[in-house]
């Protein structure tokens, strides 16, 4: 099964396949079926999926653009696992960390991973936000896309910004500081395995909605793997 579409999703966030001219409803609907679809496919194949597995995951997702991620993601209808969502999650923040060079995925892959960025740190944060700029319109209505817009932005803001001859040397290093610190926080959680709150709001079966609320990426996860929810159906 082909990976095209989450491979485009790294460096054309808004670039359109499997949702193009739905509207969101439908973009749900399509995902639903596209992964029912795959599902059956590697049934048949005698490997049944395995949440835990890289493949298995780029396989069963492999065909839907980054707004058909989201739709799963943010369990737009009430259609999807709370397996599915993670996963979803999972690899949009994958996505989003490889764009800025922070490597996320298969531990045994990352010694091909090169970094475009180093340190600089002011090119890494612009492909950052402007990745966050190309995302969909609906991505961009979530509570974590503004925060983390706004704190990108400002950031930013204040790294590129002239110091004035009579700033206190003491302090003329801290808009830079910010900008590091808040690029060493997308480091270690751009692949935050729950942003839209789906495993707090238990939506483990179809048709079982998870609510609507969204969680700014604030924590450390454990990105060895792709997240598996024990209780998923």
């Amino acid at each position: 099964m082909s990976a095209d579409a989450l491979i485009n999703g790294v460096g054309s966030p808004g670039s359109v396949s499997s949702s193009q001219g739905k509207s969101f409803a439908d973009v749900a609907s399509d995902a639903r079926k596209s992964l029912d679809a795959n599902y059956a496919l590697m049934k048949a194949s005698g490997t049944p999926y395995d949440s835990s597995s890289f493949q298995d995951n780029n396989s069963l997702f492999g065909n839907l653009d980054r707004r058909s991620l989201y739709a799963i993601a943010s369990n737009q209808g009430g259609l999807f696992t709370k397996q599915e969502q993670a996963s979803a999650t999972y690899l949009m923040n994958q996505q989003q960390s490889l764009a800025t060079g922070f490597y996320t995925g298969p531990p045994d892959q990352e010694k091909n991973f090169v970094d475009p960025f180093g340190d600089d740190l002011v090119s890494r944060a612009k492909a950052g936000l402007n990745f966050l700029e190309n995302v969909s319109t609906e991505e961009k209505s979530s509570s974590y896309w503004l925060t983390q817009h706004q704190q990108l932005s400002i950031a930013l803001q204040m790294a590129t910004a002239p110091q004035s001859a009579s700033t206190d040397p003491k302090t003329s290093s801290q808009p830079h500081m910010n900008l590091a610190q808040l690029m060493a926080q997308w480091s270690a959680s751009s692949s935050e395995s729950d942003p839209f709150g789906a495993k707090a709001n238990g939506a483990d079966s179809p048709g079982k909605p998870a609510s609507s609320a969204t969680n700014p990426i604030n924590t450390t996860p454990d990105t060895s793997a792709p997240p598996v929810v024990k209780d998923a159906s």
